[in-house]
């Protein structure tokens, strides 16, 4: 689910009084609520990605940029699994406070006593080291591809310029996944994962409003098997 969608999504399911938890627990329930949302609510979002593509994008190439996407999101998933079980791994600290202070909350579910208010607090503050710690993974992971791109000498400045299109928006579509991914699996908050989607709105709207300089494509050498179609 895109950035946009889940926006427009998080709309009608307000207007119909329904939380974002009971949609989780049962989607198929309000399938009529989300037949609506096709109608003319993607375009903008999956703009980026059509455009890039019509410029020529080779199916190869697409697949592998969407392969990288998904070997990032299963890396950090994978990451976390590894910080619940291994001591010397940069969360498994925090991810055991959290658990402790979970469960002093569960203890006392209307948390108002003195120590679920702390404990309350400690999920916050936990939570919101959690996803800055991921959020920098991914996005190390993420610029790792684009200098890939950026440094591919045999492509032409609009090969990159038509790749790094791509990317850009496919990314969006890989932050959103990690998200959900922490979310559902109960690693962050509800709270902190719209925390996320809001910063990467944010981020998003920025490039939408302020587009990078183009530069004049160069030319350079035809290679064998082109990377974009021409």
């Amino acid at each position: 689910m895109r950035y946009s969608e889940y926006l427009q999504l998080r709309d009608l399911l307000d207007e119909n009084g329904i939380s974002w938890e009971e949609f989780k627990k049962d989607p198929k329930l309000y399938e009529g609520i989300l037949s609506t949302i096709g109608k003319g609510l993607w375009n903008l979002a999956k703009k980026g990605m059509k455009t890039a593509v019509s410029k020529g994008i080779s199916t190869n190439k697409k697949e592998e940029l969407n392969s990288a996407a998904e070997n990032i999101r299963k890396w950090i998933l994978d990451e976390v699994k590894k910080g619940e079980t291994d001591e010397k791994h940069p969360l498994f600290k925090t991810l055991q406070n959290k658990k402790a202070a979970k469960e002093t909350l569960d203890k006392n579910p209307k948390g108002n006593t003195d120590a679920a208010k702390k404990a309350k607090q400690t999920v916050r503050i936990l939570d919101k080291n959690i996803s800055q710690f991921l959020r920098k993974k991914v996005d190390l992971k993420i610029k790792s591809i684009e200098q890939k791109i950026a440094k591919n000498n045999k492509l032409t400045d609009e090969d990159k310029e038509a790749l790094q299109e791509y990317w850009d928006d496919l990314s969006i579509n890989l932050e959103i996944s990690i998200s959900e991914a922490l979310s559902d699996a109960d690693i962050i908050e509800e709270d902190t994962s719209e925390d996320w989607l809001k910063q990467l709105q944010s981020v998003t709207k920025m490039r939408i409003k302020e587009p990078q300089s183009k530069s004049k494509p160069t030319k350079t050498p035809a290679v064998k098997e082109p990377v974009v179609k021409k």
